[in-house]
C-alpha cells in the first residue's frame, strides 16, 4: 500500500473532494474540516495533516488531524491494514495524538495498533452517532422567535458555550469560548431563540456542497422541556 501526504487542504480536496463528495453525509466531519481549513480556518496553530493510503490506485484510508485535536479517519473499503500507512507518517510527528474519530471497530483498531507502536494506552471515551435530515418534522408551538445572536449577547452565550463543552465534550481540546462566540455572531453563524430574552442557542457550522452541520445547541438546564431547541 502506498500512502500520501498533501502539504495543504486545497490539494487534499483537489486529489480527493469528488470520493468525499459521494458519501458527504459518512464523512461530513472529515469533509468539512478539510473545507474550512482551505477557505482559511485554524484549528490550532500547528500545521494540519492530511493523507490517503491506496493500494492499486484505489482509496484504502482517509484522515485528517487538525492539532491538537484527534484524528479523522475513514476507511472506505473497511481493510484495517490500510491504517498501518497512517500510523508510519503519524507516528514520528504527533506523539502526543489525543485520539480518533472513526466508525467504532475502526477507531478500536486504530487505537490499538497506535498503541502498539507507541507503546501508550488507550480507551473508549465516547461513542457518538451521525444524523442526517432527510424530512424536517414540525416542532410543537412555543413562544418566541428564531433570531440571529446580538454583538451585546455574547457574554451570556459564551457562558453556554462553555457549559455546552463541559457537558457535550468534557476533556476535548476547545477555543476560549469568548472567542468563538464573537466570531460565530460577527460571521452570522450564530442564532438564538428569544422568549423575553436568548432561552437557547444554535449554531450553522462546516457548510459543505450539500448540506451544513448544526452545532453548540445548548439550552440552560432551568430552560429545557418547553421545545425550545426544536423549535
Amino acid at each position: 500500500m502506498r500512502a500520501v501526504r498533501y502539504d495543504s487542504a486545497a490539494e487534499f480536496l483537489d486529489a480527493n473532494e469528488a470520493y468525499l463528495l459521494s458519501r458527504e453525509p459518512e464523512v461530513s466531519l472529515l469533509f468539512g474540516v478539510a473545507l474550512r481549513v482551505r477557505t482559511g480556518h485554524a484549528y490550532g496553530d500547528e500545521a494540519p495533516f492530511f493523507a490517503t493510503v491506496h493500494q492499486a490506485d484505489e482509496l484504502r484510508a482517509i484522515a485528517v488531524r487538525t492539532p491538537p485535536h484527534s484524528l479523522i479517519l475513514d476507511l472506505p473499503t473497511g481493510n484495517l491494514n490500510a491504517m498501518e500507512g497512517l500510523i508510519d507518517a503519524l507516528a514520528p510527528i504527533a506523539p502526543d495524538l489525543s485520539g480518533v474519530h472513526a466508525r467504532n471497530e475502526h477507531a478500536m483498531a486504530f487505537a490499538e495498533r497506535w498503541a502498539a507502536r507507541t507503546g501508550c494506552s488507550s480507551d473508549i471515551v465516547r461513542s457518538m452517532r451521525s444524523y442526517v435530515l432527510r424530512e424536517v418534522a414540525p416542532p410543537r408551538p412555543c413562544p418566541g422567535c428564531f433570531r440571529a445572536a446580538s454583538s451585546t449577547e455574547q457574554p451570556l452565550l459564551a457562558d453556554w458555550a462553555q457549559r455546552f463543552v463541559d457537558e457535550a465534550i468534557p476533556g476535548d481540546p476547545h477555543q476560549d469560548p469568548n472567542v468563538m462566540v464573537g466570531r460565530m455572531i460577527e460571521s452570522g453563524a450564530l442564532h438564538v431563540w428569544d422568549d423575553n430574552g436568548p432561552v437557547s442557542m444554535a449554531a450553522t457550522t462546516r457548510p459543505m456542497p450539500s448540506g451544513i452541520s448544526v452545532g453548540l445547541v445548548y439550552t440552560p438546564i432551568c430552560r429545557r422541556g418547553k421545545g425550545y431547541a426544536p423549535a
